[in-house]
């Protein structure tokens, strides 16, 4: 890593914790799908819903994470998609889920003028030498909502590969990792 960035990393490095107590009431999230959903972020995420009202996230359809599928998260923590797996129809049982209908190559957009998102949390590819992390697959939705978002959250996974036209996020728009 060079020297310019070593400061700015060290500021913004923390532990999975200090990344869940960045998610406040009423937080619109976007995360990543697919390969990049961050997963280790995801499986503690439920444990937020205590201190929270009326968090909104968007995530691809894979994944069985509590705050899709448990009771008690309904008015915590909400989460939609248009891809509806099986998760997201035992969540159904418990009101915390629902399907986002839209046409999906229009999705990202739809998103984005719709509600639009305030948190981004997604894993990466580890900073490179210019100072950027990378959401390098299935890109469907994260550039567009990525825009909006103001709080960006990420979890570094240094087994997620660097792929060219992958989307670079600048360390210096990282609000915490």
């Amino acid at each position: 890593m060079k020297e310019i960035y070593q400061e700015l990393y060290r500021r913004k490095k923390t532990d999975l914790q200090g990344c869940l107590d960045l998610i406040h009431s009423g937080d619109r999230i976007c995360f990543a799908g697919g390969c990049n959903q961050p997963s280790g972020f995801m499986e503690q995420f439920h444990t937020v819903a205590p201190r929270v009202e009326n968090v909104e996230c968007i995530k691809s359809r894979s994944g069985d994470y509590e705050f899709v599928t448990a009771a008690g998260m309904n008015g915590h923590i909400n989460t939609g998609s248009p891809l509806y797996g099986e998760a997201f129809m035992e969540g159904m049982k418990h009101g915390t889920t629902s399907h986002i209908v839209c046409d999906m190559h229009d999705y990202a957009r739809f998103i984005t003028q719709h509600k639009p998102c305030n948190t981004f949390v997604a894993a990466v590819s580890p900073l490179d030498e210019h100072g950027n992390f990378q959401v390098g697959m299935n890109l469907m939705w994260e550039q567009e909502c990525l825009q909006t978002c103001d709080k960006i959250i990420l979890e570094v996974n240094g087994r997620l590969p660097r792929l060219p036209g992958g989307l670079e996020i600048p360390l210096s728009c990282v609000t915490a990792f």
